[in-house]
């Protein structure tokens, strides 16, 4: 499952307990952050 965020260009990707934060540019993916959703959502920055 994909989440939206507000930073253009940035996707999340649910994994088991986790969501993986990342970027796509032509050649290459770029991970942002893993975020452990039992954390507090508003604390994630990006």
């Amino acid at each position: 499952m994909n989440k939206k965020t507000n930073k253009i260009g940035v996707r999340g990707l649910l994994v088991d307990n986790h969501y993986l934060f990342y970027e796509i540019f032509q050649k290459h993916i770029v991970v942002l952050s893993v975020w452990e959703n039992s954390q507090n959502p508003s604390k994630l920055k990006l």
